[in-house]
């Protein structure tokens, strides 16, 4: 496990040089808010064009996942049970979340979560 996260580690260095036209939006550091109020700072890395990995240390919401030209969706999760999130880019630039896992996460409701780029 950590040979993967040093290779996310330099993945995420490389690619926040890399650029492609038409991506909907830029790597780098996040932030997540949930509805209980709780921020997470995630970050955002673009692997190639329309996919990207999100990053939060312990979160349900890591993985890979695909622009599919209007919504983000996991595709590789980095906990197998947690399959099912889909983010909706608005149109200030943020993220939605429109659906959750249907695995229970400890009491957690992630639906209508909210995710803001930091700035440079």
């Amino acid at each position: 496990m950590k040979y993967v996260h040093k290779l996310l580690f330099v993945m995420l260095l490389l690619s926040t040089s890399v650029c492609y036209a038409g991506t909907p939006i830029k790597a780098g550091q996040w932030n997540l808010q949930t509805p209980a109020g709780d921020v997470t700072s995630v970050t955002v890395t673009l692997l190639r064009k329309n996919e990207y990995y999100f990053y939060a240390p312990q979160h349900p919401i890591s993985g890979v996942y695909t622009w599919d030209g209007k919504l983000f969706r996991i595709t590789k999760p980095d906990n197998p049970r947690m399959g099912g999130f889909v983010w909706r880019l608005q149109r200030d630039h943020t993220l939605a979340m429109v659906e959750e896992t249907p695995v229970p996460i400890s009491g957690m409701k992630l639906i209508s979560s909210k995710m803001w780029r930091l700035t440079d």
